[in-house]
């Protein structure tokens, strides 16, 4: 722990106040590292509401963190689908006008945001002895104005954070893009990957696009894998479920992509459940709580026993302490991230119950740390008369993964290329 403000830089789109899960991250980071007593720069987006407000704007409200907002520079009519013809004209005629100006993907919301980002990065390091700057993608251009900034200073180190896939990422585009389009972007990572002093992840295989390129190697000593963590200090206790007749299950966070036919295989187990034993099926609850559980809407359309509802913020903590099973959900494309909640719902004792491919790491370890178990076999113990006993699995957590043991090993990184 510096015994002055050792003065830090943190470029993340949407930090807190922003509403989206893209603050969360760094937000807890920040925190740390003001607890630790470092002086935290943070430059942000301008939020789009004000009305709508992170879940994790009190964790960031520090005397150690200062924030900085940005005027956003992209079209706000390409952040929704259009909803009539006239929004479809503007939509049609923004989108042409990005492809135009800009290089990679035009559905980088931190396109145009370059110079001013510059602007504040060039301001703060004059005024401040900075010597670190933290950048978290996505968004990834902004990740470039960084690279491009920091090649200028022999003294700056920049650690970029890549909370998601880039070049092989399933949105943003990506997927989408010409050849020329994938090219530019593609120059881009790599200006990213050659200005970097560090490039970590919270799941390694968000490295292998740049290792496949040959740009990197395994054993590069820029990667580390910066790992998700809990970040509460005090456990909540867990407490009984009142009804002990009924068994709950919750869900809160994203429907992922193509996690659709997971869904399915449900609702089909479901209709034989209420066929061969309904009291068990009323005695049943699945409660998903999500910006994004319209989507399985038709799934269980006829399924009264699934209860679908909007994302309730930090309440789906106390939802989950109460509940028997905690749900994992994961699709192909990310079934080896060990997410957020992997960590931080360790806290409240409550087993996982894994919905996604049988060949996840994440499932794996599951089972191998006895922390619960995966439809699968819930389900088939629950339709043969044997429910899984939730209490007889080992849900806690560990000091290693923790916030502050993050910045631990940040720091540790940190003093070693000093």
């Amino acid at each position: 722990m510096p015994t002055t403000k050792e003065h830090i830089i943190i470029v993340n789109y949407d930090f807190p106040p922003n509403k989206g899960i893209g603050g969360r991250r760094w937000a807890k980071l920040a925190k740390a590292f003001a607890e630790k007593n470092y002086h935290v720069h943070v430059i942000k987006a301008d939020s789009i509401s004000d009305t709508e407000t992170s879940v994790w704007t009190d964790d960031v409200r520090h005397n150690n963190i200062q924030v900085y907002s940005l005027p956003r520079k992209y079209p706000n009519i390409l952040l929704s689908t259009p909803q009539n013809f006239l929004e479809k004209i503007q939509y049609r005629a923004s989108l042409r006008s990005v492809l135009k100006k800009y290089q990679g993907t035009p559905y980088d919301v931190s396109l145009g945001w370059n110079h001013s980002l510059s602007e504040k990065l060039n301001e703060i390091t004059k005024n401040h002895p900075v010597h670190w700057i933290f950048a978290t993608g996505a968004p990834w251009e902004m990740l470039r104005a960084c690279a491009t900034f920091k090649e200028k200073f022999d003294h700056l180190k920049l650690w970029v954070d890549l909370r998601d896939p880039w070049l092989n990422a399933r949105n943003y585009g990506i997927t989408h893009l010409s050849e020329l389009k994938q090219k530019e972007e593609e120059e881009k990572a790599k200006k990213v990957v050659e200005q970097a002093t560090i490039i970590s992840a919270p799941a390694q295989e968000i490295f292998e696009p740049f290792i496949s390129k040959g740009w990197l190697s395994r054993s590069d000593k820029k990667l580390f894998h910066l790992k998700h963590f809990y970040s509460d200090k005090r456990m909540e206790i867990r407490k009984s479920p009142r009804n002990t007749q009924s068994i709950q299950l919750i869900y809160g966070g994203e429907v992922y992509l193509d996690t659709e036919k997971f869904f399915e295989e449900i609702a089909q187990d479901l209709d034989l459940l209420r066929k061969e034993h309904p009291k068990k099926y009323q005695e049943l609850t699945i409660q998903i709580h999500s910006s994004s559980a319209d989507k399985l809407q038709p799934i269980f359309k006829s399924h009264p026993t699934v209860q679908l509802s909007d994302s309730i913020g930090k309440s789906i903590e106390r939802k989950i302490s109460h509940a028997q099973w905690c749900i994992i959900l994961l699709a192909e494309h990310n079934q080896d991230f060990f997410t957020t909640k992997y960590f931080e719902y360790q806290q409240f004792g409550v087993p996982y119950l894994f919905i996604g491919p049988e060949s996840s790491l994440v499932r794996k370890r599951i089972f191998e740390e006895n922390r619960g178990t995966d439809w699968k076999n819930f389900f088939n113990h629950y339709l043969n008369g044997e429910a899984i006993d939730h209490t007889s699995f080992n849900q806690q957590v560990s000091e290693k993964d923790s916030v502050d043991y993050r910045v631990h090993e940040i720091e540790k990184i940190m003093i070693a290329l000093k």
